[in-house]
Order: C-alpha cells, then structure tokens, then sequence
C-alpha cells in the first residue's frame, strides 16, 4: 500500500451555506478528523464515519463561522459518552471561541499518520487558519481563499489588508501543485490549485492597493445566519 493509499479523504457538501466539511481518515489506525463541521450535517457526517470504520478523534473549525452552526458541540455529545473524552476540539488561539485544544501558527495537528500544520492566515475574521497537508500536497483554506474568489473582510474584525497579505505571505508561497480545498464555492467547484488561483483569482491577482477598494465596494447584504451562528461557534456550537 502507498503512503496516498492509507488516507481516507471525503469532501463533504451543505447546501444551505454552499459549504464544505473535509473528513480525512487514517486507514492503518482507523481514526480520523473532521473540518468544518455543519450543526444540519451531523448525522450525515457520523453515519459515514461509521460505515468507514472510523475513531473520530477531532473536530476542527477554520474560524468562527458566520452562515452556519458549527456542528463541532453535537459531535462531542453525540460521541463523548465515557469519562474520558475521544472527540476534541480544535480552533485557533486568536479566534476567541471555546475549545479543548487551541493552535497557533507553526504547530502541527497529529493525527496517526495525518499531519496538518497550522498556518495563521487573518483576514477573513481576525481568528482565521488555514491548515496544510503536506503528504498529499493540498491546502484548506476556510474562508481565506476561494476558487476564484476569497471570504469578505466586512465583519468579525476583517481587513481586506490582512487577508491579501496572509494569502500572498502564507498561501501563495506553496508550491504551485498544492490543491486548494475552500470552506464555500457558490457555483459548483470542488477544488483548485495554487498555481491557478496565483495566475487566475480576479481579486488577489490585482495589486494591494486595488485589491482593498475591490474589497471596500462589494455592497454585501448582512448575513443572514449571523446574529445565531456567531455566538453559537463562539462556544463550539452550543452547550
């Protein structure tokens, strides 16, 4: 068997937020972890967890998401039926949420043979992460950077200024092979690379300058999950 050849990878869909969640397996030690997580997509989610012959051991959130309840809470208490807990959560230092295990930029989330290293890449929310693999050369971006496109920088302490540097400083500098897997697409595609998104994204490609009135102008309606969502992930989907 090939090192690609022990990971299990599904990308999941929640039509209601036009969201992916990621669930990455390790076949060998038959644990596993989930990204993103959606509070509607639970029992989706652990149905195919347990048909994949999978030990949840994370739930990890990119940021603290404004169109939708994380469905990190449910997981846990869905899981988390002993003394000791086998399902931890994981967010970043800077997000201000609730969480069992809080990251910074530089560490590495180990999971057997699953390594994700933690890059902090603000902008989006003040919170934001972005988590690359290395081994099967791919990226998840979270609302930091889109196909074609990247999270609004309106809300949640954003900067438009933060999040072109941190794409440019920490996503742009990937080898250019390394797919892109966003937290949203809005028109059906799955997947990118970063070398697409360097020659082709309409608004990271222009210059900095060009880039923040591009981000200042786009006239976006107040999300409509927010004022439920944001205090929600805020203590890990609720209590």
């Amino acid at each position: 068997m090939t090192t690609r050849g022990v990971f299990i990878f599904r990308q999941l869909f929640d039509r209601s937020c036009c969201g992916y969640s990621y669930l990455i397996g390790d076949r060998t030690q038959k644990i596993g972890l989930i990204i993103d997580p959606v509070l509607e997509q639970v029992d989706r989610d652990l149905k195919l967890i347990d048909e994949l012959g999978l030990e949840l051991k994370y739930v990890l959130n990119t940021h603290v998401h404004a169109d939708h309840v994380t469905g990190s809470g449910l997981i846990k208490s869905r899981l988390n039926l002993g003394n000791s807990p086998k399902v931890i959560s994981i967010i970043s230092e800077s997000s201000g949420a609730e969480a069992d295990i809080f990251v910074d930029d530089g560490d590495v989330i180990d999971c057997g043979l699953i390594k994700l290293n933690v890059t902090y890449t603000p902008g989006h929310t003040n919170g934001c992460m972005s988590l690359i693999d290395h081994t099967n050369r791919r990226v998840f971006t979270g609302d930091t950077l889109f196909i074609r496109g990247c999270g609004r920088t309106d809300f949640q302490e954003g900067s438009a200024s933060k999040l072109y540097d941190s794409v440019h400083s920490k996503l742009f500098t990937l080898p250019d092979d390394y797919h892109v897997y966003p937290a949203h697409d809005y028109n059906g595609q799955l997947t990118s690379t970063i070398g697409e998104e360097k020659r082709l994204n309409p608004r990271l490609t222009k210059p900095r300058d060009e880039f923040i009135e591009i981000m200042k102008n786009l006239n976006l309606t107040y999300p409509k999950m927010m004022d439920v969502a944001v205090p929600k992930n805020l203590i890990c989907g609720g209590k």
